[in-house]
């Protein structure tokens, strides 16, 4: 499910399916993925009744990674290349291990 995902965003997708459980329990996240562009994006289930809350929660999370390193976990922004990543400016430079 969160294969090819940086270690960094792995809190948050947990956290992520902690709040959904609590949204609506029967409700499922059924992938993450990053999608065309390089951001983050969760694929959900929902009951009827929850998915109007259910989109908001998606779109919050979605928002909150692209805010959020995805290598480290830290306080991240966007940087576009040849593919668009979400990066804090010491893994950028490489400074991290990881």
């Amino acid at each position: 499910m969160t294969q090819g995902l940086g270690s960094g965003w792995a809190g948050l997708v947990d956290e992520f399916k902690r709040e959904l459980r609590l949204l609506d329990p029967p409700g499922e996240l059924l992938s993450t993925e990053i999608d065309a562009v390089g951001l983050l994006r969760f694929r959900v289930r929902l009951d009827p009744p929850a998915r109007a809350h259910g989109k908001v929660l998606v779109r919050a999370y979605e928002a909150r990674a692209a805010q959020l390193c995805e290598e480290c976990g830290g306080a991240g922004r966007v940087r576009s290349g040849l593919i668009i990543t979400v990066l804090c400016d010491d893994c950028v430079a490489g400074s991290h291990n990881g």
